[in-house]
């Protein structure tokens, strides 16, 4: 199962702003106009076996904001998380405004 690194790798691939969770809200130069990719963390487990922790997993949510569709940035992020040996569950829906919200929902191992 792919890790944590290598998801923040698809999004170096795609070349676009990211952060996990948000991006600072403090600093309003740091969030930038779409498109940009948010890394959501959604609630873990483990692989277990013989009562031993064998592996920690997360789902993860890779979040695509666009100012409307953007049908080839989002291959490019399919073919990313392909690359790197993700599947994927895809979603996308509008969020007002013109802003298109597009979601991946991947699974990784967490880091040591």
């Amino acid at each position: 199962m792919p890790s944590y690194s290598d998801l923040c790798e698809v999004c170096e691939d795609v070349g676009l702003p990211y952060a996990r969770i948000q991006f600072d809200p403090r600093d309003p130069d740091r969030v930038p106009s779409p498109p940009f990719m948010v890394l959501m963390p959604q609630r873990g487990g483990t692989v277990t076996g013989s009562n031993r922790v064998i592996a920690d997993h997360r789902p993860y949510d890779v979040e695509l904001y666009t100012d409307g569709s953007d049908m080839a940035l989002e291959k490019r992020i399919r073919q990313a998380l392909k690359a790197h040996g993700f599947t994927y569950q895809p979603d996308s829906v509008p969020i007002g405004g013109n802003i298109i919200k597009s979601v991946w929902s991947v699974f990784v191992t967490e880091d040591e």
